[in-house]
């Protein structure tokens, strides 16, 4: 059974033993690791698809028996007591990234896509961008590696080098403002366990009934602070063609990432790249499909 779970499509199966598998793909058809995180959305559609392959499966969740019986009863019952709070964490506990952007495409358009594309960013932003590119059929290279930044160029230094390596877009991305990892108390987890023994005894005479029981235990608890974290980074970033200069699109925007488990700058810089180059190829620069 396939469904969607955000930007992936995910298969799930039952192996011999009946255990459930998980493959996730991407749009092109490719098959990809699982991601490091998912926002509350994309939890929410990962269990009702889970839960509706499992009921077509025929497999139900184990149920404890219910019900209790006179007579002489002695038992050890391990309870795991969790306050409320704890799903309200566990909420939290996920990091979830977001970008905003807006672009501008200029209305004198190239005469077909842009295929090889040198980009200039923040290490991050390259890498991701060179990744994210696979999905878009085209070529990104580090423009520091075309163009190494050991001296000054002049314009006609610069077309060539470009030119000869057959680039035909030049993407230009600059952080604008950066808020830097903030962090706030968001409340406090609760957990503990108890253990009981357990012993009772029923006496029936003519139509009456008489029991004792006794009943004894211990419990343990710990609580743990729980810290929320956000950071926004906004960028701008411009497409221009190598040979003349002009600029062929420009945009700006702002990525926030957020969550207890926070992703660092290769997760948000992942969720910019994909929203760069989604409004690049709605513009119309670069190739629809990919490889």
């Amino acid at each position: 059974m396939r469904f969607q779970v955000g930007k992936f499509l995910c298969e799930l199966s039952l192996d011999d033993d009946g255990s459930v598998q998980t493959r996730r793909y991407l749009g092109n058809g490719r098959r990809t690791e699982a991601p490091k995180y998912l926002c509350a959305r994309e939890r929410r559609q990962y269990r009702a698809g889970r839960e509706a392959f499992l009921r077509a499966a025929g497999k139900a969740p184990a149920r404890l028996p219910t019900g209790s019986s006179w007579g002489t009863l002695r038992r050890i019952a391990p309870v795991l007591v969790v306050a409320a709070m704890v799903a309200a964490g566990a909420t939290m506990l996920a990091g979830c990234v977001t970008t905003s952007m807006q672009g501008y495409a200029d209305l004198d358009r190239p005469a077909r896509p842009i295929e090889h594309i040198a980009v200039v960013a923040p290490p991050a932003l390259v890498a991701a961008l060179t990744a994210e590119s696979q999905n878009h059929g085209i070529l990104i290279e580090d423009g520091n590696l075309i163009v190494p930044p050991t001296r000054a160029y002049n314009d006609a230094e610069l077309r060539q080098l470009l030119t000869t390596r057959g680039v035909d877009g030049v993407l230009v991305v600059s952080v604008t403002g950066d808020t830097g990892v903030q962090e706030r108390y968001a409340g406090t987890i609760f957990s503990g366990s108890y253990s009981a023994v357990s012993s009772g005894s029923a006496v029936a005479v003519g139509n009456m009934v008489s029991g004792t029981g006794v009943s004894s235990g211990t419990i343990s608890a710990t609580s743990t602070p729980l810290y929320f974290f956000s950071r926004t980074v906004a960028f701008k970033a411009r497409l221009s063609d190598p040979k003349s200069g002009r600029n062929l699109w420009v945009g700006g925007g702002q990525t926030r990432a957020g969550g207890a488990l926070f992703m660092g700058d290769a997760t948000s810089a992942h969720d910019a790249a994909s929203s760069i180059l989604n409004d690049l190829r709605e513009k119309g620069l670069i190739a629809s499909g990919g490889a």
